[in-house]
C-alpha cells in the first residue's frame, strides 16, 4: 500500500507506507512523523512545525512550505518545484531532491541545468488534430 502526504493543497510525498514511515524525505512529511507522540516515551512538549500553513487564496510563490521548511533554498522561494521521481515506487515535491531525481509526475517549472522541476517535453510527442 501506497500513502500520500498532502500539505497545501498539494501531494509533497508519496511511497508505500513502511518506506515512508522508515526514511520520510520531504520535510513536512520529516516534520509530521517527528511529531508523533511514542506511547510510554515521556516529553515535555511535542515536536511542532513552526509557522503557518498558507492561505490557499494567496499562496506565496515558490514552493508552498518554504516558509516553514528548515533547509529552505532561494529556490524554494522562487519556483514551486515538480513531484520529483525519486524511485519506480517513490516521489517528492522538493529541491533537495532535484539532482538524484529520475524525471518527475507532474510540472510547474524546469530547472535548465538538471532538466527536471519544469514543463514536460511534449515536442516529440505526435498529435492528431481532427476536422469537421
Amino acid at each position: 500500500d501506497n500513502v500520500a502526504v498532502m500539505y497545501a493543497g498539494k501531494v509533497v510525498e508519496e511511497a508505500p507506507v513502511g518506506e515512508l514511515f522508515e526514511a520520510p524525505k520531504h520535510p513536512y512529511t520529516q516534520g509530521l512523523l517527528a511529531s508523533i507522540p511514542v506511547l510510554g516515551e515521556l516529553k515535555d512538549k511535542l515536536a511542532v512545525i513552526p509557522g503557518a500553513v498558507p492561505s490557499l487564496r494567496n499562496l506565496p510563490p515558490g514552493c508552498r512550505f518554504a516558509g516553514r521548511c528548515p533547509y529552505v533554498m532561494e529556490i524554494c522561494r522562487v519556483e514551486e518545484p515538480g513531484l520529483l521521481k525519486l524511485s519506480e515506487t517513490r516521489t517528492a515535491r522538493c529541491w533537495l531532491y532535484a539532482d538524484e531525481a529520475q524525471g518527475q509526475t507532474d510540472s510547474p517549472h524546469v530547472r535548465p541545468d538538471i532538466g527536471v522541476g519544469g514543463p514536460v517535453d511534449t515536442s516529440s510527442t505526435t498529435t492528431e488534430t481532427v476536422t469537421a
